[in-house]
């Protein structure tokens, strides 16, 4: 692989992660989580796992709705 294929690859590998990596910590941390979460957004089968824990767990966005909504 020669300097003009090797400078494609890397732009590329950047654009990817850019693109994968930039909504995933927007989301983590407008649930309340770590940025740095998005991380695991690259790595096979982790990807799945943070899918299920942003899923799962419990939004501070929502949290907050719900305990101002129970307030008189």
């Amino acid at each position: 692989m020669g300097p003009p294929e090797a400078i494609m690859l890397a732009i590329v590998a950047v654009l990817y992660l850019v693109v994968i990596l930039w909504p995933v910590a927007r989301i983590c941390r407008r649930t309340g989580h770590s940025p740095w979460l998005a991380v695991l957004a690259v790595i096979p089968l982790a990807n799945v796992g943070l899918l299920w824990f942003i899923a799962l767990s419990r939004w501070s966005s929502t949290a907050q709705v719900q305990s101002s909504s129970m307030m008189p």
